[in-house]
């Protein structure tokens, strides 16, 4: 039995570099994971300290519960008001 009936008798192609397929296929797969994670976490690292101008998300949330306002009538209310 010779390399080439052997990868005929399993349905696997010849390529030039001497790698499956399925093998060249998931190993880009992971290359290119790697790279997107990669530059996402570093993006992260490099932005998260930065803060320009304005609050902070504390203040933010500390301020809205402190000037909550009634929210406005609906139209239906307004009639009912009026009735």
């Amino acid at each position: 039995m010779t390399v080439d009936s052997h990868a005929d008798s399993h349905g696997a192609a010849h390529t030039s570099t001497g790698l499956s397929n399925n093998k060249l296929g998931m190993w880009l797969f992971l290359g290119s994971e790697c790279l997107l994670f990669g530059g996402l976490i570093s993006t992260y690292m490099l932005y998260r300290g930065r803060v320009g101008e304005g609050p902070r998300p504390s203040q933010v949330l500390r301020e809205s519960q402190h000037t909550k306002q009634k929210p406005e009538k609906t139209m239906v209310e307004q009639k009912l008001e009026i009735a």
